[in-house]
């Protein structure tokens, strides 16, 4: 399941219209740190797996991180691109991703901060995503 999620969940970032814009062109989403000429950037980063199985059947529960990249005097830049990675996983469910069928994904958390070695300011977006086998 684990596989169907990132696919999922890269194609639903690479393909929406609003993200691209803010990314500019061409869109930078990856799936490791960015190279810093690519900024602003999106990195699907770590996936954390465990048990959601319920007596109804089999589950897994999904944390995933990902992590915006701006350049910019402040924040401020990176605020977009979060809050609209943010409705796109919350507006995008229920859903099949190959194998499994994500019955509900919500943003935990969102942290931003400046990262000195990248010259520029990152926010991290915690997900939740609970998922059981595709009928």
């Amino acid at each position: 399941m684990i596989d169907d999620l990132h696919l999922w969940l890269f194609g639903l970032l690479s393909a929406d219209a609003a993200l691209i814009a803010e990314l500019g062109d061409p869109p930078s989403i990856f799936d490791r740190p960015p190279p810093r000429r690519a900024l602003p950037a999106v990195y699907l980063g770590r996936i954390e797996a465990s048990d959601w199985s319920t007596d109804d059947g089999p589950g897994q529960a999904f944390i995933a991180t990902i992590h915006v990249y701006a350049r910019g005097a402040n924040r401020s830049g990176l605020y977009p691109i979060a809050d609209r990675i943010g409705a796109l996983i919350t507006g995008a469910t229920p859903a099949t991703a190959g194998g499994a069928r994500i019955v509900l994904a919500t943003q935990l958390t969102a942290t931003y901060a400046h990262e000195r070695a990248q010259s520029a300011f990152r926010g991290t977006l915690r997900l939740r995503f609970l998922c059981e086998p595709a009928a």
